[in-house]
């Protein structure tokens, strides 16, 4: 039987300092950016998947929700978000050609996508 595990990485930037030895229940979202398989030398292996948060919600003790902000750029994103594309749809194609391909397309589409995003 295989070990899978989530490993959790990167930072959010909050707006308000948190207490310690507080308990605190939080919300995450984000994207898994690598997955790395170890063999144990028993027939099974460890799968340790990274994942980096996008949208964290903090609840406090009193019901109050801090949002905290992404400190990435948009450009970060907008790579993850086709990295996460081509993972989802098991392309064939070379990630980073995938990737300068898409960019290009949105270079050169870019009326287009501002009228259809009405801006």
């Amino acid at each position: 039987m295989n070990d899978l595990y989530l490993k959790l990485t990167g930072s959010v930037n909050i707006p308000e300092e948190l207490e310690i030895r507080k308990t605190y229940h939080v919300s995450i979202e984000g994207t898994v950016i690598s997955k790395l398989i170890q063999d144990n030398e028993d027939n099974s292996e460890s799968v340790y998947y990274k994942f980096s948060p996008t949208l964290v919600e903090i609840l406090k003790p009193t019901g109050e929700i801090i949002k905290a902000k992404d400190k990435r750029k948009d450009s970060q994103l907008t790579r993850l978000a086709i990295r996460g594309y081509h993972l989802d749809n098991n392309l064939q194609e070379d990630e980073e050609d995938f990737y300068h391909r898409v960019q290009v397309a949105i270079r050169h589409n870019l009326d287009s996508i501002i009228k259809f995003l009405k801006i």
